[in-house]
């Protein structure tokens, strides 16, 4: 499964047409814990490791560079992980200490889960440390690669649909926390080419 995502800040009117044409999914609470070692090897090659309530998932980038709209590769199994790492055969918590792949942060995150049509809209609050973030994603999954410039299209129509423009694009809460709080990952992301100037 591919997923096409797409970051941006939601004003009052944006809100209230998402909550107004919506149909509400659920809300609920978030905990993840991202993984790298010390030289940021994993991130810098936009590939993010994480727990997500305490089940691990990979975010693959398809393109080097994390754009305006993310396309990820979701690899969702441990042992399908393992062989993505290249990290062997074991318990995968296990294999990640022992090459000093640890967490770097932790976060957690209230989100609210709209559908409008075949768009999945989360409206997210997160925590991470004493900072807080508040961001907005629509997001579409397909199953090919020739599927993403179509899914492109579609989720800028539609943002377009609901008032809200590219020049609002955000970045993702993980990045905004690193550009305030992680200087040195922050700046090794951007010198990979991984990630714009915040």
């Amino acid at each position: 499964m591919i997923e096409v995502e797409r970051k941006f800040c939601l004003d009052p009117k944006g809100l209230e047409q998402i909550k107004k044409n919506g149909e509400f999914i659920d809300k609920k609470t978030i905990s993840d814990v991202y993984y790298d070692d010390v030289q940021f090897s994993l991130t810098t090659k936009n590939i993010w490791l994480r727990k997500r309530n305490n089940r691990f998932e990979l975010k693959v980038g398809m393109t080097q560079k994390r754009e305006r709209l993310d396309v990820y590769q979701e690899i969702l199994t441990e042992e399908e992980i393992l062989t993505h790492l290249n990290l062997g055969k074991g318990p995968l918590e296990s294999l990640l200490k022992n090459k000093k792949i640890i967490p770097f942060c932790e976060m957690k995150t209230t989100r609210e889960k709209y559908k409008i049509r075949k768009f999945i809209i989360d409206i997210d609050e997160a925590h991470i440390e004493d900072f807080i973030y508040r961001l907005a994603e629509i997001e579409l999954l397909v199953d090919t690669k020739e599927q993403v410039e179509q899914a492109k299209e579609e989720i800028l129509l539609f943002s377009q649909s609901l008032g809200i423009h590219a020049n609002k694009v955000e970045p993702g809460k993980l990045i905004a926390f690193l550009a305030h709080k992680r200087k040195e990952h922050y700046k090794a992301l951007l010198e990979a080419g991984v990630i714009s100037s915040v």
